[in-house]
């Protein structure tokens, strides 16, 4: 559980993280566009570890020549040395360049947002179903229809996975209006098979329905931190 716990978490900050870089880059990128002025350069060469970093060189408006390596990454087949290409040109800062494009322009702050989005759609995703079953939990004790399950085992569910464990649930079973209902308790993280002392077990559920359901199970003793 506190695994969970953890990488909920993680993954929520990371995702919060992520899309305030998001947010930062696309207002730096707002910022340059609106004191940008359009020129020309000249490629050079293709630079960064991979050699698909375009080098140009261009003048400013007193001209002074300027040589910069784009920030990112291109298509060669678009470039080739010698040929010129559309650049914004910052007027307060000449030395700040950019080849005019959108990828130029808004790829980071689309980088980090759809990270953001990924990893924070899963953190508050996990958070938010962890706080709506605490709600329908508490819901269904306080109003549920309760029935009696005989319990028939405990097993591994092994439709979860952390850290190469599966958690273990009681299994219990009620003929209810000539049908076998079955259910499941949560999940817990010990074996709880030597604590289970009795027959039968408490299920609450809402009127008229047996999904959602709550398998009282506070006659086990609590895992230790």
């Amino acid at each position: 559980m506190k695994t969970l716990v953890l990488i909920r978490n993680l993954f929520a900050g990371t995702g919060i993280l992520c899309l305030l870089a998001a947010g930062y880059s696309a207002y730096s990128v707002t910022r340059f566009l609106s004191s940008a002025e359009q020129t020309e350069g000249t490629i050079i060469g293709f630079g960064g570890s991979e050699g698909n970093f375009p080098v140009f060189t261009y003048q400013d408006h007193t001209g002074q020549p300027h040589r910069k390596t784009s920030n990112t990454s291109s298509d060669l087949s678009s470039y080739r040395v010698g040929g010129t290409i559309p650049l914004l040109l910052d007027r307060n800062d000449p030395g700040n360049a950019q080849i005019q494009g959108f990828a130029y322009q808004w790829m980071s702050p689309l980088f980090f947002a759809i990270f953001g989005l990924t990893f924070g759609g899963v953190g508050f995703g996990m958070i938010f179903h962890s706080n709506t079953k605490g709600k329908r939990k508490r819901q269904l004790l306080e109003r549920g229809d309760k029935v009696k399950a005989r319990i028939t085992g405990v097993e591994l569910n092994g439709s979860l996975t952390v850290n190469g464990r599966s958690p273990f649930r009681i299994e219990a079973q009620s003929l209810i209006d000539g049908k076998v209902h079955l259910f499941h308790s949560e999940n817990l993280w010990f074996d709880p098979t030597a604590f289970v002392n009795r027959e039968e077990v408490d299920v609450y559920h809402m009127t008229g329905r047996y999904k959602p359901y709550h398998m009282d199970i506070s006659f086990l003793p609590e895992q230790a931190a």
